[in-house]
């Protein structure tokens, strides 16, 4: 019985899991397919030390929209040094610049891929458990 109520709650945050997958996906696919795409500029750099230590680099974006200049920060920091003077591909909703993100596409890529290595993983949770309650 134990076993039963432990699987129901893995499920539930499961489902919780893929709804948010879900839901972020779908706002990924909406600035990657409808948004308005232009060129920004690597400004600068923010230097910072993720867990073991080692130094990772955060490029600061520039790009015009809306006859105004937008500024944001890439969400995808890296252990290389960006260039700065480097020209990105950047997305953003069409009547909303504070949206701008580098690269959508491959973000939503690979949620993709990381949901259905969970929903692989999930179904066989799920079946092993179900044939060991059949089977006794």
């Amino acid at each position: 019985m134990l076993s039963l109520i432990m699987l129901l709650l893995a499920d539930f945050c499961f489902m919780m899991f893929l709804l948010q997958a879900l839901n972020r996906a779908r706002y990924l696919y909406s600035i990657h397919s409808n948004g308005e795409r232009c060129e920004g500029v690597i400004i600068a750099m923010v230097e910072s030390e993720n867990q073991d230590n080692d130094l990772m680099y955060d490029p600061v974006i520039e790009f015009q929209a809306h006859n105004g200049r937008h500024i944001f920060p890439a969400d995808r920091p890296g252990i290389s040094k960006p260039e700065i003077g480097k020209i990105v591909n950047v997305r953003y909703l069409k009547d909303d610049p504070t949206t701008a993100m580098v690269e959508p596409g491959d973000k939503l890529a690979r949620l993709i891929m990381l949901s259905a290595v969970f929903c692989v993983v999930f179904l066989v949770i799920n079946w092993m458990w179900i044939t060991s309650v059949l089977n006794n």
